[in-house]
């Protein structure tokens, strides 16, 4: 994993942060919802016969966070990264990366999904009165969930570990307490990662 630069970054943007504490007296407090559309790139590929995969489905997300400044914050987050299948039958072949594979029975369905707990550094601009641009980039904690089955028989799977996530968008001030935001997120899981493009409620109090 490609975490290690990525760490020290954000240390030292949180330390960054937390020094800021001392030159500012107050600090705004938001918290926030939304959903959106994933894609989760599973390295599945060269599908041959009957074998379908689909890698595209919603995800849902809730977060708080604290602004230090107009133009930084710290923002914790759980996403659901949503879910991605792939379905054959026997004797269709498929490749994971540059791994060959072939299903051996009927009906069968391999279904991964995963969820994220992450915390990140969010630096914003303005654009205008009412909107501003952001960028974000963090840590998460992901736990992926695989489903195998077929009609004799189901295994589950569990895989785990810790990447970057990033993302980039705008909010745009809708009241004085309530603002809309649009998101791009790419999330890294190990091998596979999951991309989303979705919109956020947030509530400043």
């Amino acid at each position: 994993m490609r975490t290690r630069g990525w760490i020290t970054c954000i240390g030292a943007a949180l330390l960054t942060t937390a020094g800021s504490l001392h030159a500012q007296e107050k600090i705004d407090w938001y918290v926030g919802a939304g959903i959106g559309d994933s894609t989760y790139d599973t390295g599945v590929n060269s599908l041959s016969g009957t074998a379908s995969l689909d890698e595209d489905d919603r995800t849902a997300k809730i977060f708080a966070g604290a602004s230090f400044s107009p133009n930084l914050a710290i923002e914790l987050q759980y996403a659901d990264l949503g879910e991605a299948t792939l379905t054959g039958n026997n004797g269709d072949r498929f490749n994971i990366n540059d791994s060959a594979f072939v299903f051996t029975s009927d009906n069968a369905r391999i279904a991964s999904e995963g969820e994220s707990i992450g915390v990140s550094v969010v630096g914003s601009l303005p654009v205008s009165d009412r909107v501003n641009a952001f960028g974000r980039v963090g840590l998460h904690a992901w736990d992926v969930s695989a489903e195998v089955t077929t009609p004799d028989q189901r295994t589950e799977l569990e895989d785990d570990g810790t990447d970057i996530f990033f993302g980039v968008g705008v909010e745009i001030a809708l009241i004085e307490q309530v603002g809309l935001r649009i998101e791009a997120e790419h999330y890294e899981l190990d091998d596979d990662d999951v991309r989303s493009i979705g919109g956020s409620l947030l509530y400043r109090f």
